[in-house]
């Protein structure tokens, strides 16, 4: 009994001086952290959404304060917060807020996209679309959510089958673009309040396109006709946005266009 007590007692006692011994290092060895890191982290939104280029709020407020150098900015927190983290570093903010947006390049629900069989398997967009069950077309959005999971600020969501964007959360970060095994999600720079879309990515030609999905790009060209110098352009049969030159379209040219769509596959949303 009295071993068990000794050993007991000894090991103890080996503990507390390890013990003593770590403390003491820690505090020997400790790297004091410049205080600035602090005080830009504090200003950044904390989303952590890696937009800046850098893994999070963190990586980003070393590395600016080590570096002073402000990089590409915060692309979430606006030219509000940038001219602070500026202040703060001694720098003078050059940072130019674009409104970047993703788009999504498909506008059939569920009930408008044909599906020949039932998909089973995991509820992701990545399995299914290796499948090729989920729905007939191949460049419709599969509506399983992959790209949610990714957006750091909750700016997308499912809706009948189709990816919808709450473009006041948006930060066109680009990560649900990466996210989504169709391509259909793409960053684009809204010049306008009004953002224009053609919700459609099927190249296939018209008639081809009408057997899967009642929502889908005929290839008709009227949306080209109806504006000089159009900002839409026909793309392998698909009408395609030219983002550069619809900043100077006004806006009855391109409503013009929205109205005359045989199929309305072109969108505007609220920027």
């Amino acid at each position: 009994m009295n071993e068990i007590i000794i050993a007991v007692v000894s090991l103890g006692s080996i503990g507390l001086v390890f013990g003593v011994i770590l403390s003491v290092l820690d505090k020997k060895l400790k790297v004091e952290q410049d205080p600035l890191i602090e005080e830009v982290l504090n200003l950044l939104p904390g989303i952590n959404c890696g937009a800046c280029g850098f893994a999070g709020c963190k990586a980003y407020a070393g590395a600016a304060v080590e570096n002073k150098d402000l990089y590409g900015g915060c692309l979430p927190g606006g030219k509000d917060i940038n001219e602070k983290i500026a202040a703060a570093l001694g720098l003078k903010s050059d940072f130019k807020s674009t409104a970047l947006k993703v788009v999504v390049l498909c506008g059939a629900k569920s009930d408008e996209k044909k599906s020949s069989f039932d998909y089973i398997g995991p509820r992701t967009c990545s399995f299914a679309n290796i499948s090729l069950a989920n729905i007939d077309c191949r460049f419709g959005c599969l509506g399983l959510g992959d790209c949610l999971e990714v957006c750091p600020t909750k700016a997308l969501s499912i809706e009948a089958g189709l990816v919808k964007v709450d473009y006041s959360k948006c930060i066109g970060c680009g990560k649900c673009v990466e996210a989504c095994p169709r391509n259909i999600l793409k960053v684009v720079e809204a010049v306008n309040k009004d953002l224009y879309v053609v919700s459609c990515s099927n190249t296939d030609r018209g008639p081809f396109t009408k057997k899967v999905c009642s929502k889908g790009c005929i290839g008709c060209g009227i949306c080209v006709k109806v504006i000089k110098d159009s900002c839409f352009y026909l793309e392998q049969g698909l009408s395609k946005i030219d983002y550069k030159k619809i900043g100077d379209k006004t806006g009855q040219e391109l409503e013009s266009a929205l109205e005359k769509c045989p199929v309305k596959i072109i969108n505007k949303f609220d920027a």
